[in-house]
C-alpha cells in the first residue's frame, strides 16, 4: 500500500511538473514549445520555437522558467536525438533572453541583435555569444531562418522570425495573441511606432502558414488583426 501511495503521488507530482513545459507540432520539424511564469500575480504563458534539422536544432527564445532551461534540451535529445545547437532571443527581457548565462555554460551558441546586446550589458545579465548589426539569415542543416527587425513595437529591440521553408512566423512579443484583451507589458513599448510596423510586418509575411504570438494560443493570422485592434485602443 505505501508503494502504491509513493507512485501515485510520484506519478500526481511527475505530471504537474510536466504540464509546466508544453509541446505543439505544427510541421515535423517545427515546434512550439511554451512554458510559465508569473506577472503580476498571474500565471502567464510564453511561448518559443524549436526547428529540427539533420544537425541539431535551432531554439527561438529560452524558456521563462529557468527550472525548464535543462528540459528544454532533454526533450530535444529524447524526442528527436537531437542537440541545440543554437538558441535565438527576440529580445533582452527575461521571458526571451533569460536562459543565454545557461546555455554559453553548456557551450551552445547563442545569439541575439546587437541592440538586444547593448541591453543586455547596461543590465549586468548574461549575454549572447554571437550578436548580428541588421535583418540576417541563420541557416542550420536544411532550416532557413530569417531574424528581421519590424520596427520598434514591445520594445525597441524586438526582432522577430520566419522559417522560410516551413512558412512559419513566430512574431515574439511584437505580436499579440488572436486571444489577447490588452496590450500586455508596455513599459518599453514604443506605442507610436508599433501600429505601423505591425501592419509593415503582416503584408511582408502575408504567405505565412502559421503565425504565432509571443504569449498565448493561436496559429492563425489574426494575431495581426487583434494586435492592431489593441493598439488602436491607445
Amino acid at each position: 500500500m505505501f508503494k502504491l501511495k509513493f507512485l501515485l503521488g510520484f506519478f500526481i507530482i511527475s505530471c504537474a511538473a510536466q504540464a509546466q513545459f508544453e509541446l505543439q507540432e505544427l510541421t515535423p520539424n517545427i515546434h512550439i514549445f511554451t512554458t510559465y511564469n508569473t506577472y503580476q500575480g498571474n500565471k502567464i504563458s510564453a511561448n518559443g520555437m524549436i526547428a529540427i534539422t539533420k544537425k541539431g536544432a535551432i531554439v527561438i527564445d529560452t524558456p521563462w522558467d529557468e527550472a525548464e532551461f535543462q528540459t528544454l534540451i532533454d526533450t530535444i535529445q529524447s524526442k528527436w536525438g537531437k542537440e541545440v545547437k543554437i538558441v535565438i532571443a527576440t529580445h533582452s527581457h527575461a521571458d526571451r533572453a533569460g536562459g543565454f548565462g545557461f546555455y554559453n555554460e553548456k557551450g551552445i551558441e547563442t545569439i541575439s541583435s546587437k541592440q538586444t546586446d547593448e541591453i543586455l550589458a547596461s543590465e549586468l545579465k548574461p549575454r549572447a555569444s554571437k550578436v548580428f548589426q541588421k535583418d540576417t539569415t541563420i541557416n542550420l542543416g536544411e532550416q532557413k531562418i530569417e531574424v528581421v527587425f519590424p520596427g520598434e513595437g514591445h520594445t525597441k529591440d524586438n526582432v522577430v522570425v520566419y522559417f522560410a521553408k516551413e512558412k512559419v512566423f513566430f512574431g515574439g512579443c511584437f505580436l499579440k495573441s488572436e486571444g489577447a484583451t490588452d496590450k500586455g507589458y508596455i513599459g518599453e513599448a514604443n506605442l507610436e511606432t508599433w501600429p505601423a510596423a505591425i501592419k509593415a510586418t503582416q503584408k511582408r509575411f502575408r504567405k505565412a502558414l502559421f503565425v504565432i504570438p509571443g504569449h498565448g494560443k493561436g496559429i492563425s493570422h489574426k494575431a495581426f488583426t487583434n494586435s492592431l485592434e489593441l493598439l488602436r485602443e491607445n
